[in-house]
């Protein structure tokens, strides 16, 4: 995990949006193998907000998918609504 926090830092400092919201669902990926939902929701949902405001849809697709799988775990799973599918599809 430590590897995953320092690439973080640096795509950050070096303002890079895409490495950033991989490095973002890389980490909440990570924290869903290792059965820790708590940790990797907020990381999906930055990674989730920052590819939407940006337009970096296959990151929002990802994320997406993952947060679903989250929700569905947690025994709060809904089919996505028609404003969360297009989320990746406006602009």
């Amino acid at each position: 995990m430590e590897h995953y926090q320092k690439a973080l830092q640096i795509r950050e400092e070096a303002g890079d949006l895409y490495g950033i919201a991989y490095s973002k669902y890389n980490i909440g990926f990570i924290y869903t193998k290792e059965h820790n939902n708590l940790a990797a929701e907020p990381y999906m949902l930055q990674c989730l907000e920052l590819a939407k405001d940006n337009e970096l849809k296959e990151v929002s697709m990802n994320a997406l998918k993952l947060l679903y799988e989250i929700k569905k775990v947690q025994n709060n799973a809904v089919a996505p609504s028609n404003t969360t599918k297009n989320m990746c599809t406006e602009r």
